[in-house]
């Protein structure tokens, strides 16, 4: 699962990049975070988006 994750953050951290999307500074989580969170709850979490958000945070440090 652990590869699946990567990938799909990679993927979409460079779809943001390309597509030119700005968000404010003040946000602490990138994009590519909030929709790597909502993919990996609806996939392996089912739904879950509080299990993914610690999955994400325990094994990556991610969407703290």
């Amino acid at each position: 699962m652990s590869e699946k994750v990567i990938a799909i953050y990679c993927f979409l951290d460079d779809f943001f990049q390309e597509t030119g999307v700005n968000r404010s500074h003040q946000y602490k989580v990138s994009d590519a975070v909030i929709l790597t969170a909502a993919l990996i709850a609806a996939r392996y979490f089912y739904g879950n988006q509080a299990a993914a958000r610690l999955y994400l945070q325990t094994h990556y440090g991610l969407a703290g």
